[in-house]
Parts: structure tokens; sequence; C-alpha cells
């Protein structure tokens, strides 16, 4: 007998729903690098492939990498500074546009996604 759900189904990780890559790399992406180096203690190549998407920091470096990323966004617009949650200064960060070049896009039967509006115009 199955007394709780989660005994019996499998949590599968979704890269394109993941708030790190939708939040946190949005807002790296607006810092200097110099700044961000120093922010976090990590190697200027390893800040670089994380903010281009091509490497997936561990557990430790997502969690302090959150962290900076919050505490720039308060930095930089102190009215945030009473938020205690990394990921919430994040999101309404992005979601108000206060980061330059941020914005949301949503589909009517699904979640606000999270974009980045390039000065040339959208990515791909």
């Amino acid at each position: 007998m199955v007394r709780d759900e989660d005994e019996v189904l499998n949590e599968y990780w979704d890269p394109k729903h993941d708030p790190f890559t939708d939040l946190v790399v949005l807002v790296l992406e607006q810092m200097p690098l110099d700044e961000l180096q120093a922010m976090s203690g990590m190697g200027k190549s390893a800040l670089i492939e994380i903010r281009q998407r091509r490497s997936v920091p561990h557990h430790g470096n997502r969690d302090r990498l959150e962290r900076v990323a919050a505490d720039w966004v308060r930095a930089q617009d102190p009215s945030r500074a009473t938020v205690d949650d990394h990921l919430s200064v994040l999101a309404a960060v992005v979601n108000a546009a206060a980061v330059p070049s941020l914005r949301v896009r949503t589909s009517p039967d699904s979640e606000p996604q999270v974009s980045r509006q390039c000065a040339a115009g959208s990515r791909r």
C-alpha cells in the first residue's frame, strides 16, 4: 500500500523551467564580470561559461551565485533590501524590468517565462 505519493512518483528536472536559469543567470549577465568575480570568488572562465549557459554550476556555487545576484540587485535598488528571499528579489526585479534589458513573456496557457531582450532585438 502506498502511503505517500512521493514514494512512487519520480521528479524530473526540467532545464526550461529552472529558477537558476530563468532568474539568476539573467541577472548575472547584467553584472560587470570583474564585480561578479570579486563577489563570488569564482574564476572568470567559469563565470563566463555559466553566463553563456554552457555550464551548470554545482549546488554550492548555484547557491553562492543566487546570493550574489540578489545582493547585487539590492545594491542597485535599495527598496528591495528588505526582501530576504533571494529568488523573490530576483523574480521581482525581472518582473518589474528593473534590471536593464530584462522582461517577462507570458503565454496564455502557461506561467510567465523570463526572456532576455537584446539591444538588437530578441535572441533566439
